[in-house]
């Protein structure tokens, strides 16, 4: 009777999913019996039972969003969580002293790696994203010291922003129909800022920037965003189950990534390759002229990490790093100015105050605007796009290591509890609602909190922060000095909830812009 039962099952299984949930499901019944008994790694941190083959995958979104659930298994199991994606032992760390302590740990900062970007370079590890150690030391080192100064090559990066603000700004007229029709269409930011940040990084890489109807910027766009396309859940089986990878159908998992994925690498590829052509090694024209010659200037240095499969990997990680998280920020800015008109207010009261009508915001005007990069901090806390950071791992030679009396097995992933942190009602008063002067000190200058960390922390600090903060700070200070946002007549107030993914993005809302001046 039983065994009939498990038939039914499967076949009602089989008509309505395919054939990896089919997989599962039977795997799962055969061995749910014995759920209670699935051990955990010796003294391993408290955490949810762990159900066999899946982990605890399908606990982690229980609430709609992995970042909620992570939130209540802090309050339930404490500042440092174990659980299981898969066969995968996570570790989740939580609290203000357990996130700083973690961050600061040298053997917590290492990496497991990106699978997809594995595929694509042969199983190598390459870049910073899927390093450790010393390769990663030296890479990481020489893109963070380009990527915050103020001119990277020829070209200084408020140029650079400039040049993609004066398009952002000539879109906004484009699609809302300008003042010929009283700006009487919707604006839909989502497709606005598509491409922006992605823009900006190019020109920073290649010294140039595409034209926004270009069809080969179309193309670059499309590329970046298959990479994303390619870690979506499909592709996730042959993270979580590396060893179906050999079987049907998931053997074709590797082909389809790079089918995603090739694009954007012939594109860097063939930027690179027309750089070599033209470079002046006393005229360095942009990141990849100063990436060539640090190749040419340590090609005789043994154990340089310093080579062409690195600057490929370390171009396309510059795109996808940079892209996806400033797009997300940038719009939940817009949808945060449109739900809190207060805090729109008086940013463009600073901004007629101290920057006029008569040009762009620039980068010197920061230290004038205080109350402006008050709000860029509180969307970027209040956003916490990055909810649970880049995983790292156990750094170690060793089998484990201990973190606060608990044991974390070398191999395992460990996440940092930022969204939970930024939103912790013991830290900020109301933390759903945007307060930019809470980076305020008692004379309205303008201060960081050491309990925020939006770039991530410690050694692990995203290398092109300053670019990031830089590009969302002159390309919302120029919206809201030229343009009045608010809900179009008639219209429900946009969801706050993001839409499901590893980078927390508001959902498509339109905007009703009006100039004002």
């Amino acid at each position: 009777m039983a065994f009939a039962k498990h038939r039914i099952i499967a076949s009602v299984a089989g008509i309505l999913a395919p054939d990896w949930i089919v997989l599962i499901i039977l795997v799962v019944i055969v061995v749910l019996p014995f759920w209670g008994i699935i051990p955990k790694p010796k003294n391993f941190p408290p955490g949810p039972p762990k159900w066999p083959i899946i982990g605890n995958m399908f606990q982690m979104k229980t609430d709609g969003y992995t970042h909620r659930k992570m939130s209540k298994w802090h309050k339930k199991y404490g500042e440092v969580v174990g659980f299981f994606v898969g066969e995968h032992p996570v570790v989740l760390i939580s609290g203000v002293s357990a996130i700083k302590e973690g961050l600061g740990r040298e053997d917590l900062s290492g990496r497991l790696g990106n699978k997809v970007l594995q595929i694509m370079n042969n199983g190598k590890r390459l870049g910073i994203v899927n390093t450790e150690g010393d390769v990663w030391k030296e890479q990481r080192t020489f893109v963070h010291h380009h990527l915050r100064q103020p001119n990277i090559g020829k070209c200084s990066q408020e140029t650079i922003i400039h040049n993609e603000v004066k398009a952002i700004l000539d879109d906004i007229e484009k699609m809302s129909g300008g003042s010929a029709t009283g700006y009487y269409q919707p604006v839909y930011f989502h497709d606005i800022f598509e491409g922006s940040m992605i823009n900006i990084l190019w020109n920073v890489l290649s010294g140039g920037r595409y034209e926004r109807d270009d069809p080969a910027f179309k193309l670059l766009i499309n590329s970046v965003n298959n990479f994303f396309r390619a870690n979506e859940r499909t592709h996730r089986l042959i993270v979580l189950f590396p060893g179906l990878a050999q079987w049907h159908p998931f053997a074709a998992v590797k082909y389809e990534i790079r089918s995603l994925c090739e694009t954007l690498f012939s594109l860097v590829e063939a930027m690179i390759y027309k750089h070599k052509k033209t470079i002046k090694h006393d005229d360095l024209r942009d990141f990849t002229d100063i990436y060539l010659k640090e190749i040419m200037e340590k090609q005789r240095s043994p154990g340089t990490s310093f080579n062409d499969q690195q600057m490929t990997e370390i171009c396309a990680e510059v795109l996808i790093g940079g892209a996806d998280t400033t797009f997300a920020t940038l719009t939940y800015a817009i949808l945060f100015m449109v739900l809190f008109p207060d805090v729109q207010r008086k940013v463009q009261e600073e901004l007629d105050s101290k920057v006029g009508k008569e040009r762009l915001p620039s980068l010197k005007d920061k230290e004038r605007l205080p109350y402006t990069e008050a709000t860029v901090q509180e969307v970027l806390r209040l956003s916490s796009i990055a909810a649970l950071c880049v995983p790292h791992a156990p750094l170690t030679t060793e089998q484990a290591v201990n973190f606060r009396g608990y044991t974390i097995p070398k191999g395992t992933r460990v996440h940092f509890n930022f969204y939970d942190l930024h939103h912790d009602p013991r830290l900020w008063d109301e933390p759903d609602v945007l307060r930019p002067e809470r980076h305020l000190d008692e004379n309205g200058r303008f201060f960081h909190h050491t309990i925020m960390f939006p770039f991530s922390g410690g050694v692990r600090t995203c290398p092109g922060q300053e670019l990031a903060r830089n590009s969302i700070f002159l390309i919302l200070a120029s919206i809201l000095k030229r343009y009045t946002l608010r809900i179009p007549f008639g219209k429900p107030m946009p969801p706050v909830d993001p839409k499901p993914s590893v980078v927390l993005c508001p959902k498509r809302f339109e905007v009703k812009v009006q100039s004002r001046f």
